[in-house]
């Protein structure tokens, strides 16, 4: 029903594939595309703006995410049994007030919570059964830690080798909502070099022959005070 595109925050439009979202609606126009930045909390507030000013005017529906900073969120909270009290009489609030959206700023980086309200208020009400929502994205964007966070338990394996997940595999979350997890894909691209996707985690280090192809683009991107 929904294709979730993840990509890394620190260079989306690497990450990003629009013939993937055209070829989604070619498929069926009734299936929806969106956009999840991950790592969105190494952003500062202006540069997450401008980006959510830029998808905006391409006409793309863009959320800002951190699977990392929302695992240790939930890692601090109280025991399980407490928030399993507090879900069931959030549900029942949630269901009183109709599911309705809080007002956050688009440049605002969603919980787990907010995530899952977002799913459900703007796609779960036009189906009958279950909302099935696809996970892609390239190797290393965070894509198992970022369902992980959604079952709010461990699922998926997570490495920070690119390529953990091997096969596709489907997870349920609730009885409205269902995941699936397929590999990372590397996508055709005529504007990433292999020295970029080395460094940008696309392609495991220790599979890289010609080492200076990096280590030129590095030393072209950072200024040489930095290096010194």
């Amino acid at each position: 029903d929904v294709i979730v595109q993840i990509v890394d925050a620190r260079n989306p439009l690497l990450f990003y594939c629009a013939d993937l979202s055209g070829y989604v609606k070619e498929v069926s126009p009734s299936k929806e595309n969106l956009l999840l930045v991950n790592k969105s909390d190494l952003l500062s507030e202006s540069r997450r703006e401008r980006w959510a000013d830029y998808f905006r005017r391409n006409g793309v529906t863009a959320l800002f995410f951190s699977a990392v900073e929302e695992e240790q969120r939930l890692k601090r909270q109280t025991p399980l049994e407490d928030n399993d009290e507090e879900e069931d009489s959030d549900e029942e609030e949630d269901s009183d007030e109709e599911d309705e959206e809080p007002d956050h700023p688009p440049t605002h980086v969603l919980t787990r919570e907010d995530l899952l309200m977002y799913f459900h208020s703007h796609f779960g009400h036009d189906t009958e059964s279950r909302l099935v929502v696809g996970m892609v994205g390239y190797p290393n964007v965070g894509k198992s830690s970022t369902i992980n966070v959604l079952c709010s338990e461990k699922r998926v394996g997570v490495t920070a080798t690119p390529g953990k997940t091997k096969h596709l595999q489907t997870l349920q979350i609730s009885d409205w909502l269902c995941l699936c997890d397929c590999p990372g894909l590397v996508f055709p691209s005529f504007i990433a070099t292999k020295a970029e996707m080395v460094c940008s985690g696309i392609l495991p280090v220790d599979q890289m022959r010609d080492h200076l192809g990096p280590i030129q683009l590095v030393c072209q991107r950072i200024p040489k005070q930095i290096l010194e």
